[in-house]
This record gives C-alpha cells, sequence and structure tokens, in this order.
C-alpha cells in the first residue's frame, strides 16, 4: 500500500486527537492532516488533495454539509471519499448526508480506529476501481 493522504475534520480536539491517534495506530500508511473548523479545512482542500477526508457535521463555524458539498466530483475534480461523523443519532443526518455525497456516516459512538480503517480502505479502493473503470 502506497501512503494515503487522510484530511479529519473535527471541531472536538479531545475527538480529533483521538481518530488521529487510532489511524496511526491502524496503519503507517496513513499521512493524516487535520482542521478544527471549516476554514481551515477548505484552505487544506484548495491547497493539496486527498484520498480520503473524515468529516465531522457538526463544525464550530460552518456546517459540515457546506464542506461535504464542496468535495462532491465535478467534470474537472476527481471524488474523494468523505466519511462523514455525526453525533446526533437523527436518521435524516444520515440520509441528507448519503444523499449529498458521503461515501458513509458513522455515528461518532461507534467511529473506533477500526472501524474508520475499514471504511477508509474500502472508500478508497472503490473509488480506484471507478477510476480504472472509467479509464476503459
Amino acid at each position: 500500500m502506497s501512503v494515503v493522504s487522510i484530511l479529519i475534520i473535527d471541531g472536538d480536539d479531545e475527538e480529533r486527537g483521538y481518530y488521529i491517534d487510532r489511524l496511526k495506530l491502524s496503519s503507517p500508511d496513513y499521512q493524516i492532516f487535520e482542521a478544527a473548523d471549516g476554514q481551515s479545512a477548505l484552505e487544506l482542500i484548495h491547497s493539496r488533495s486527498f484520498d480520503c477526508v473524515i468529516l465531522d457535521l457538526s463544525l464550530p463555524d460552518i456546517s459540515g454539509f457546506e464542506i461535504l458539498i464542496k468535495l462532491v466530483p465535478t467534470a474537472n475534480k476527481p471524488e474523494i471519499p468523505v466519511i462523514a461523523l455525526y453525533k446526533i443519532p437523527f436518521v435524516a443526518l444520515f440520509e441528507v448526508a448519503m444523499k449529498n455525497g458521503a461515501y458513509a456516516c458513522i455515528h461518532k459512538a461507534a467511529a473506533s480506529g477500526d472501524v474508520l480503517d475499514k471504511t477508509i480502505s474500502k472508500a478508497i479502493s472503490r473509488i480506484t476501481r471507478s477510476r480504472k473503470q472509467d479509464m476503459l
């Protein structure tokens, strides 16, 4: 496996740190970047490319849904799998995130390092397969 760049966007320092620590334990191939708010995340997204984004839908400055919509692929922008995290167990949040392009939605209480690692691997392999099919 080659280096996989991941951006974790979460306004809660403790939770963001937990995800970073767990993912570092899951794979030495992860290059992890972090943002504590939507504006910092957008600046990072515009300055470099990522293989996967883990996005808390509740950010301190702007809605996580705004970030999600900006990451939806267009003809000139490759697809980036987004794993949305949510704290409030409300089915409508999950549905709206999925309709707006999230690869997966995970309730924060269930977002262990193993769950995130498996979800990242599945998301990246799906994107890789999709790109290969587009080239055929």
